[in-house]
């Protein structure tokens, strides 16, 4: 497979390293620490995707959305606090930004909530008696507030992205990837260089892809289409196949300009078993900082051991994560062995196995 030429390492400009949840769902006291890319492995029920959605929580709160609102999508206080009757939730970021590092910490409660921003030289802080407030602390510091704004979570549905969509101009790609025909065209005409680097990674991952297009019906309405080597004719959204659909949103959100977290759920969902190693590859070299959660060994045999955060529930203390403690090692051990993480995984030897 080549390898995609993908952009600088994100380490070290604009990342978060780390998060802090107490009394999130079912997340009791955690913390988990973040590297350039990152994969969440684990059964169902673990708490993988209440880490990514303190993650939500946090960038939403930088958009100035008031907490109440937040807890109201999630069903409310009652349904967020660990076994329904934790008195506070807590959720911190630490985020470093070039030299600097910033700590920002929401606790919210019942009657209202509070907040505060650690930077190098400050401390900001802010008490509301009502979740109908929303952030002030974050607009003290607009490019950490715009930075935590512009994280994005995706869990792509290849049903959603098989519609006929009104020309509409959008860099922002939706979670479900509904818009993706939308979002191309924009490309088009806006970022026409960002629109080859796609087409040229999808024809990496697959030959026969002549040109990605975004046709217009007769209604002025936009969809994708692929056009193939020997075929003068394109194929439309109604014969593109769900992994070629999902790769394709894979290879948009990360070459957006936006966002420079990027989460993902599921990433190994219709994708065929040949394409899981350009996948990786492609979010690696990225220049985004990517957390996954995944159940798929085979996704996990194309990361390293340093990458992987091992998420499981302990009856006491609720969701844990944990690194591999010396990833070196297990590297050396997994090469001598001839396995790969992926079923060194799946047989137990990590832990975060049902």
């Amino acid at each position: 497979i080549n390898k995609w030429s993908g952009q600088l390492d994100v380490e070290g400009l604009l990342m978060l390293k780390k998060l802090v949840a107490v009394n999130y769902r079912s997340l009791k006291d955690l913390t988990v620490e973040f590297g350039s890319f990152n994969v969440l492995i684990g059964p169902n029920a673990s708490g993988k995707s209440n880490v990514m959605d303190c993650l939500a929580f946090l960038a939403s709160l930088a958009r100035r959305e008031a907490p109440g609102n937040l807890l109201g999508a999630r069903g409310g206080f009652n349904r967020v606090r660990f076994g329904g009757k934790a008195e506070r939730v807590k959720l911190e970021a630490t985020v470093q930004m070039e030299d600097k590092t910033f700590a920002y910490t929401a606790e919210l409660h019942a009657e209202g909530w509070s907040e505060v921003l650690e930077t190098p030289s400050e401390r900001h802080e802010g008490s509301y008696g009502s979740l109908g407030y929303p952030s002030t602390c974050l607009g003290r510091e607009p490019e950490l507030a715009s930075y935590m704004a512009s994280w994005a979570f995706y869990n792509f549905s290849t049903r959603a992205m098989r519609h006929v969509l009104p020309v509409k101009k959008s860099l922002a790609l939706a979670p479900d990837g509904s818009n993706l025909a939308q979002v191309l065209m924009t490309l088009i005409h806006e970022l026409p260089r960002v629109y080859a680097r796609i087409e040229e990674t999808l024809r990496q991952a697959m030959p026969e892809v002549e040109e990605l297009l975004t046709p217009l019906t007769e209604d002025g309405e936009t969809y994708i289409a692929i056009r193939e080597k020997g075929f003068t004719e394109p194929f439309d959204y109604h014969q593109l196949s769900d992994g070629t659909l999902k790769l394709l949103a894979y290879i948009t959100a990360v070459s957006l300009p936006g966002p420079k977290l990027i989460c993902f759920e599921e990433p190994e969902n219709f994708i065929h078993p040949h394409l899981m190693e350009l996948l990786v590859d492609v979010l690696k070299k990225s220049g985004k900082q990517i957390v996954i959660a995944t159940h798929s060994p085979l996704l996990v045999d194309h990361v390293e051991p340093g990458d992987v955060i091992v998420v499981e529930k302990d009856p006491e203390k609720g969701t844990v994560a944990r690194r591999i403690e010396d990833p070196g090692a297990l590297r050396e051990k997994l090469n001598e062995l001839g396995v790969g993480l992926g079923d060194y995984w799946r047989s137990g030897a990590l832990g975060g196995v049902p």
